[in-house]
């Protein structure tokens, strides 16, 4: 990561990447996938062995032969190396398959600072890991916001902190995960989304940025640039505070800083995202903006006690009044305060968002691989590939294929309809 800063250092500007036509090699199939048996019972229903097709990740596409996903956006056939049972296309009566869909939007991934500080994601994340190119394939997550993320006073050889007040290191580090996000969309492995009529536009996963910790932009009038560069939505603070903002764990509300920041990103169209807002500074947003709101990954308070991280139930309220969406986080401490969590934690904590915000506000958020290990994932969740088991909890405890698929994706979508600097009008 310190070369990355250094290689960043030397820049003045960060120069936008434009999306570049996707094409992946054609290449022969291999044989365990030629005679359907591909590894862990995976399937090539409808191929025929030893056709060409084109290999993007873990998945195996022939154009012409299609599965219909999720909600008809876009048509696919893929051959995953996962279980037969996640292809299986949605039914259109009762919710028994609800949870096989395999299409998720994730609300909240910290994919650069894994890919800087961590491991390369182009390679299957390791046992103790989650995220990877190939799992989010695999687990069918199309799309998501991908986080610019930095905190003050971290260790100092992770890539994402800084020392409190240093504008300049603050700011190289954010301009480190920047780069890193448009060299993955130069190289193909990402659809870098700015406009909603490019969300979903090729098989590549939809990233749309997110800046968690707004201390990388300088000042109110450095906002601009990184709106051009393609974010989207800020979080003023993480845990520790900004030079904007209190956090979860540094009280205190808005700074002077902070409200020109806020006024300047209402007039560029960004959302706002409240996870890791002191209450004061939550307050202090809700009431000084007009904007789109969410929570991208925090869960409730009323289950596992209070504290400035989870969402108070007046808070779901205020978020609800505003039309935004909450992100459930997989964080397993933050389902539950004593033992295991488990995927019923999950449910628990989904089910009593929706009681106070809609099930059509409630969404995925699931912060995987984002400062833990694999193992305090949920059980039974600690693999992407798992995440239909909680469609299907859903779908258990009574959610109908319409609202499932609302957690899934459409919601997390129609909310982003309310986002101006998504929108070609803006």
């Amino acid at each position: 990561m310190s070369n990355a800063i250094a290689m960043t250092a030397m820049m003045a500007d960060v120069p936008r990447i434009e999306p570049e036509a996707f094409a992946a090699p054609v290449t022969e199939r291999p044989a365990a996938a030629q005679s359907g048996d591909g590894p862990e019972g995976s399937t090539t229903e409808g191929v025929v062995p030893g056709e060409v097709t084109i290999r993007i990740g873990y998945r195996w596409v022939r154009p012409e032969a299609k599965i219909r996903a999720i909600s008809g956006s876009r048509d696919r056939q893929a051959w995953f190396p996962g279980p037969a049972a996640s292809l299986r296309p949605m039914s259109t009566t009762g919710n028994d398959d609800a949870a096989l869909r395999p299409d998720w939007f994730d609300g909240h991934l910290d994919l650069a600072w894994i890919g800087l500080a961590q491991r390369d994601l182009d390679q299957p994340a390791p046992p103790r890991s989650a995220v990877s190119w190939p799992d989010l394939a695999e687990a069918g997550i199309t799309m998501a916001f991908g986080t610019i993320f930095t905190e003050m006073n971290g260790d100092t050889a992770d890539p994402a902190s800084y020392p409190a007040g240093d504008v300049t290191a603050a700011g190289l580090a954010g301009r480190a995960q920047l780069q890193w996000y448009l060299e993955q969309d130069r190289r193909g492995r990402i659809n870098l989304t700015r406009r909603l009529e490019e969300l979903e536009a090729d098989r590549r996963p939809s990233i749309i940025l997110l800046m968690e910790c707004a201390d990388p932009i300088a000042d109110a009038s450095e906002a601009a640039w990184w709106v051009e560069q393609g974010v989207r939505m800020v979080g003023l603070s993480w845990g520790r505070g900004s030079r904007f903002a209190g956090g979860n764990a540094a009280p205190g509300g808005l700074t002077s800083d902070g409200r020109s920041l806020v006024a300047a990103l209402e007039d560029l169209g960004v959302a706002h995202d409240c996870s890791h807002l002191s209450r004061a500074s939550f307050d202090e947003l809700l009431a000084s903006t007009t904007g789109p709101i969410c929570a991208s990954h925090s869960n409730a308070g009323a289950l596992v006690g209070s504290n400035p991280r989870h969402l108070e139930d007046p808070q779901y309220a205020a978020i609800a009044a505003r039309d935004g969406i909450v992100g459930l986080n997989l964080y397993g401490r933050f389902l539950r305060s004593d033992g295991e969590a488990t995927i019923e934690d999950c449910l628990d904590h989904v089910e009593h968002a929706a009681g106070i915000v809609g099930r059509h506000r409630v969404g995925l958020g699931s912060d995987a691989d984002g400062g833990f290990p694999a193992s305090e994932l949920p059980r039974g969740l600690q693999r992407l590939t798992e995440l239909p088991m909680l469609a299907r909890g859903l779908a258990d405890r009574g959610w109908s294929n319409q609202d499932i698929t609302g957690f899934q994706h459409e919601n997390w979508k129609r909310w982003l309809q309310t986002v101006p600097s998504l929108t070609p009008c803006h």
